[in-house]
């Protein structure tokens, strides 16, 4: 079934994309809250989102029945997609990390061990392995989310049955609590009986934070059936207009809250984007006009390579000049660098992917008609 597109929620990948920029160089930023609240809204808006859009692409493809075989074919096609940047990023990292000195001074276990760290990151094992920060740290999120992929295909099947049944937004209500109830007790379990903490990456662990994508799932669901059922209410422009501020504004109050770290502030992230995605999924109000604005969305277009590649870009340059600077002047430096080399690499390299994929489909002659899906895809259906 064909749903419309949703060019409104690329300019909020752009700003997630944002958040998690400046969390990572935040060494260049003096007073930066130590809460890091805002690189959670940022993590847990993508997390949520890769479950919406896989909910969301996989409605329109109603012949894909849950049979191993469909499941392996899409996942192979996630890693046909994903894997060429993540294994470069990956490469340019372990150059750079793995120094000269270890093979000039003989140090084979050294060696040994960034050789069996390197193999585990190739086989995107790093975050099932409790190391998901090694070489190009952003690369767990990819690897976390091909594990993930694995549940698309079965819980889309199972969401179609729910579909038929009365009081359907209900039940996929009950299961996106269910599923940020699940990750939280997961994580308690890994804090508190296995004694892990955020450097074993428990905010990484696919284990951990499946529950949350499955909530992105579910809310996919509700969105697509608040679209059929309540056609109506997209009417209603001035009303969604100010649900849309009042998200916009909580969003942006939580980012900037400076107090202490606590429980209930890991929570808070993860319930605000799911109100964020369900307004901005929609997209009934005039702010969703606003992010739907050309030049908007190709901002989130890149989102994908930026993501992938601002990492390494912080790490090589901050390697250069020590990890610090001496001013403000250069701190802003050293942020706007990085931070333009990222998104210059990024459009660089999303233009030359889509236009492989596009020529790719060119000639297998495909129509124009089918084309244009294609050309859509390339942007929205991946979540990063």
């Amino acid at each position: 079934m064909k749903l419309n597109r949703v060019n409104q929620i690329q300019f909020l990948r752009f700003v997630a994309f944002l958040l998690l920029f400046v969390y990572h160089a935040s060494f260049w930023i003096p007073g930066y809250p130590s809460n890091q609240l805002s690189g959670l809204f940022g993590l847990f808006f993508f997390l949520l989102l890769s479950g919406v859009m896989a909910s969301y692409s996989l409605y329109q493809k109603e012949d894909i029945e849950p049979t191993a075989s469909n499941i392996f074919n899409y996942f192979k096609q996630k890693l046909i997609k994903f894997y060429p940047l993540y294994f470069i990023t990956n490469l340019l990292a372990v150059i750079y990390t793995v120094p000269s000195f270890m093979v000039a001074n003989h140090s084979y276990r050294e060696l040994f061990i960034k050789g069996i760290e390197f193999i585990a990151t190739m086989l995107m094992c790093q975050t099932l392995l409790l190391k998901p920060y090694i070489y190009n740290a952003a690369s767990w999120y990819v690897a976390s989310l091909i594990w993930l992929s694995l549940l698309n295909i079965p819980f889309s099947g199972f969401s179609r049955k729910i579909m038929k049944k009365d009081k359907a937004i209900r039940k996929f209500v009950l299961i996106a609590v269910l599923g940020i109830v699940y990750s939280l007790m997961a994580a308690v379990i890994a804090t508190t009986v296995f004694h892990l903490d955020e450097s074993n990456g428990i905010t990484a662990h696919p284990f951990i934070i499946g529950g949350v994508y499955v909530t992105g799932m579910a809310i996919g669901n509700i969105v697509i059936l608040i679209r059929e059922r309540y056609p109506s209410i997209r009417l209603n422009k001035r009303l969604f207009t100010g649900i849309e501020l009042a998200v916009v504004a909580m969003s942006v109050a939580t980012i900037t809250y400076q107090g202490p770290a606590n429980p209930v502030l890991f929570v808070l992230p993860i319930i605000l984007n799911c109100f964020v995605l369900i307004v901005f999924m929609l997209g009934y109000g005039n702010v969703s006009t606003l992010f739907a604005k050309k030049n908007l969305v190709k901002l989130g277009n890149i989102t994908f390579e930026a993501y992938l590649i601002h990492q390494v870009v912080i790490f090589l340059f901050a390697n250069v000049n020590n990890w610090s600077t001496d001013s403000r002047l250069g701190n802003l430096y050293a942020l706007s660098f990085c931070f333009v080399t990222s998104l210059v690499l990024a459009f660089i390299l999303h233009q030359a992917k889509r236009n492989w994929y596009i020529d790719s489909h060119k000639t297998k002659q495909i129509s124009t008609s089918e084309l244009q899906p294609i050309r859509n895809s390339v942007a929205i259906e991946n979540a990063i």
